[in-house]
């Protein structure tokens, strides 16, 4: 039996210690899932630490095939000067990493890069002492538990709906662990823990039991008394407020405050160096024999140090502005630290390098409008792999080729077994690889249709040759962006970053600041709706004003929650009238009869339906509607006003949701593409 893929591609090289030169990026995520495999079979935890970690740990999860389990120590992607966020997805994915290191049952993959490490993050003798680990039939204070879970950064919350957030509610505990898939909901009776179920957070319902749950830390900052006391103590001792602008400091007071009695809150990572003085690093929580596959680390290096400067730059600007304390440490891991010395370590690079093992793999030619050269290649290389997922476009450049025979197909993974000759797997590699020396030839979209892999976005009407993205907002309008508030949108361009050119939508804030957002963060923005006559001011960015803005709002609709609670509460203690039952002028359920007869009936039906608001019309029609489709019909509904077209839709949409039927609205509200899908649907 031939070796699986990655045996084949080490061969019986020692590699440890070793910098391998001249390494295509095609075939960085075989190289990686190499090493990490042979690691994993050592007992051996891999970290790779590559630029852009996310798209490169998307690239090798095909390969791996789930062994080793992966992980992402994620970057995060907000000024080192800036308030987080209350959730930052990213945060949840460190986190989870975390944990697969610390959980020492199996080896383990985790993707990263020193940018992502120069976030600070939590020691990993304070991830093992605050673990809360709940089980049926053990004892413990809910109040106690909820307690703990502030300390370790939940946010509580009246519904839990995302990572990081817990509710109680009479004796139900219902949290989200950060690393965890779903939440999960723990009843108990008086101090006992009588179970614990997953539940789905969109509609609050039990899902299935388990049989315990570990809680880590929600935040990437453990807080309590003591520590937020030590933290705002360090923090006075080093830097004066007194030079900041009025506006500015009483934020600041009101958050060192807060800080001091260890209560969370949207923002608090900001103050880590305080919290931490030491500012542990995912390096801390390697394991003892850890592998390092570590690309362009010299570049990676150059970078972090030159994000290092700015943040400094930027942080001297800001206290020129009496915006920023002069001498505030902000939560940044010195360049310095990050070279990761001490561990076994594979460099990898995509150039020559002084003393540079090279294994043979080489970027091969495009085959673009050249089917016939494939014929050549099959004879050059032992095993050719056509990777791709758009079946009828390879079918059809194989016929050109001369080609007409069924190739036979292959699992592309670590463990592959190639063929000899020509063969296909139904993957998406963004770019190809060839080793002459093994004889193999991977072949992707790029080199066979020229494609360069781009984020899939929603088009819309052709531009001046440049991509565009359907949006409900136009140049010069206002939006909001999730995480920095309002500004104004300018319109979308493309930028090339590392050779690579993708469309960014350019935000204008106050004070001619800019952000570039990609368009696949696209959700992260919405057109401004808010009420008034007066335009709204555009936020600053890096002041946190945007933040407490939405802490303002989302406390104002806590409290009129509140308000609605005790109104109900007071209703449902009144004793009210009883009316008396309906009587038969109310005719529904008798048109209803009268319309399904005429619509079982082979005469074709002419009915007029008379109502008064509120008497059911719109629920007849819904259900003749129903009926139609039901015996294979299609159906059209006329409404007089665009608004009620809007209303109907929806409640036409949320009625029949659990049903197969394809719904569709032509009014003014629908776009131009959506008015052409629907005309085109009606037969």
């Amino acid at each position: 039996m031939a070796p699986p893929l990655w045996r084949r591609v080490l061969g019986d090289r020692q590699l440890g210690g070793q910098t391998l030169s001249a390494l295509p990026v095609g075939a960085w995520p075989i190289v990686a899932g190499g090493l990490a495999r042979e690691a994993a079979e050592q007992g051996r935890t891999t970290l790779v630490l590559v630029r852009h970690p996310d798209r490169f740990l998307a690239e090798l999860r095909p390969w791996l095939a789930g062994r080793p389990t992966s992980s992402l120590f994620a970057e995060i992607a907000i000024s080192f000067l800036d308030r987080p966020p209350a959730v930052d997805p990213a945060v949840g994915r460190r986190l989870e990493a975390l944990t697969a290191l610390a959980g020492g049952a199996e080896p383990s993959l985790v993707v990263s890069s020193r940018r992502a490490a120069m976030r600070p993050t939590l020691a990993p003798e304070t991830l093992a002492a605050t673990a809360v680990e709940l089980l049926p039939g053990t004892r413990a204070d809910l109040n106690a538990v909820a307690a703990r879970l502030t300390e370790l950064g939940y946010s509580r919350e009246p519904l839990v709906e995302e990572a990081g957030q817990f509710s109680v509610r009479g004796g139900i505990l219902d949290i989200f662990p950060a690393a965890a898939r779903a939440p999960v909901r723990a009843e108990f009776f008086g101090d006992e823990v009588e179970s614990l179920r997953l539940f789905d957070p969109g509609n609050q319902r039990s899902v299935m039991s388990v049989p315990r749950v570990t809680v880590r830390p929600g935040r990437e900052v453990v807080l309590g008394a003591s520590r937020g006391r030590a933290a705002v103590a360090r923090l006075r001792g080093s830097v004066e407020l007194d030079g900041l602008r009025g506006d500015v400091r009483a934020d600041w007071e009101d958050e060192l405050a807060r800080l001091e009695t260890g209560s969370t809150f949207p923002g608090v990572e900001f103050y880590a160096a305080y919290l931490d003085p030491d500012l542990p690093t995912l390096f801390d929580h390697l394991p003892a024999g850890a592998r390092i596959v570590d690309f362009e680390a010299d570049r990676q290096l150059a970078e972090a140090g030159e994000l290092e400067r700015e943040t400094a730059a930027l942080s001297e600007a800001e206290a020129a502005d009496h915006e920023l304390p002069a001498g505030f440490r902000p939560p940044l891991v010195a360049s310095s630290r990050l070279s990761a010395d001490g561990w076994e370590r594979v460099r990898v690079s995509a150039g020559e390098a002084e003393g540079g093992l090279d294994l043979g793999w080489r970027q091969p030619e495009p085959l673009v409008r050249r089917p016939t050269a494939l014929v050549e290649l099959a004879r050059q290389h032992a095993e050719v792999v056509l990777a791709s997922e758009q079946a009828e476009r390879l079918q059809a450049f194989l016929l050109e080729a001369g080609i007409e025979r069924t190739l036979g197909e292959v699992e592309l993974d670590l463990d592959a077994e190639i063929g000899s000759g020509l063969s296909v797997a139904d993957a998406d590699l963004p770019v190809g690889a060839e080793n002459v020396e093994l004889g193999l030839m991977l072949l992707g979209d790029h080199e066979l249709f020229g494609r360069v892999r781009r984020p899939a976005v929603r088009r819309g009407g052709p531009g001046r040759g440049l991509p565009t993205v359907s949006l409900e907002f136009q140049p010069g309008e206002l939006v909001v962006h999730v995480d920095h508030g309002v500004a104004r949108f300018q319109g979308i361009g493309l930028k090339e970053l590392d050779g690579t050119q993708r469309e960014y939508l350019e935000l204008e804030y106050a004070e001619g600041d800019r952000l570039f957002v990609p368009v696949e963060s696209l959700d992260r923005v919405q057109k401004y709706l808010g009420g008034g006559e007066e335009e709204a001011s555009l936020n600053r960015l890096g002041t946190g004003a945007w933040e407490k803005a939405r802490s303002r709002a989302k406390k104002s609709v806590e409290d009129i929650a509140d308000d609605l609670l005790k109104l109900y509460a007071a209703r449902e203690a009144k004793p009210g009238f009883a009316f008396e039952p309906d009587t038969p002028w109310q005719a529904e359920l008798t048109a209803l009869a009268e319309i399904k007869s005429d619509m079982e009936s082979e005469k074709p039906m002419d009915r007029l339906l008379c109502g008064d608001v509120g008497f059911g019309k719109t629920e007849l029609a819904l259900r003749a509607a129903f009926k139609a489709v039901q015996s294979g019909k299609q159906v059209a509904m006329l409404v007089p006003t665009t608004i009620l077209t809007q209303q109907h839709f929806l409640v036409f949409q949320e009625r029949l949701r659990p049903y197969p039927v394809e719904l569709a609205m032509l009014s003014r509200f629908a776009s131009d593409e959506e008015e052409a899908k629907a005309v085109a649907g009606i037969k």
